[in-house]
């Protein structure tokens, strides 16, 4: 039986995704590609490893970990994108 390779989804391929669909996001109302990932592990990490007491928008999130990828390493994009969303996530939004 033939193996799949396993899903990975990198930062490398976010960052460009969310630089090419940035005035598509503006005009789109719904979460679309990196933005739908992002709320997901947001979703997933709320309460264990960030917190706001107000909320936060998905945009809002979006822009967060997007600010956060942007300012690393080129050699950590290779990394697994869901590890580098919640380390963005915990930064901006840590629990207290």
């Amino acid at each position: 039986m033939e193996e799949w390779p396993a899903f990975r989804a990198d930062a490398v391929v976010c960052v460009d995704v969310f630089r090419r669909q940035e005035r598509l996001l503006l005009a789109t109302p719904r979460p679309v590609g990196p933005q739908a990932y992002v709320a997901g592990v947001a979703d997933q990490t709320r309460g264990a490893v960030w917190c706001t007491p107000t909320g936060v928008l998905p945009h809002e999130l979006k822009d967060t970990v997007y600010r956060y990828l942007t300012k690393l390493p080129a050699s950590r994009l290779e990394e697994n994108a869901g590890p580098l969303v919640s380390e963005a996530l915990h930064q901006s939004f840590a629990c207290r």
